[in-house]
């Protein structure tokens, strides 16, 4: 996880492990699409997506 500093207010700023674009806050679980680092609100949407289907996968 690449912690790059604080902003004004505090918030934390990281680089994305998906994407590679910098996000501030403290960001998301990339896990099933990455196994280190946080990803950003915009690919979050990818990882839940594939944990959706690795879910239905899982049960069928």
């Amino acid at each position: 996880m690449e912690l790059k500093e604080s902003n004004k207010q505090g918030k934390p700023s990281y680089t994305c492990c998906l994407c590679k674009k910098r996000f501030e806050g403290y960001g998301n679980n990339p896990d099933p699409l990455a196994t280190e680092g946080r990803c950003c609100d915009e690919c979050n949407r990818k990882v839940i997506e594939a944990r959706i289907l690795k879910a239905m996968e899982d049960w069928y």
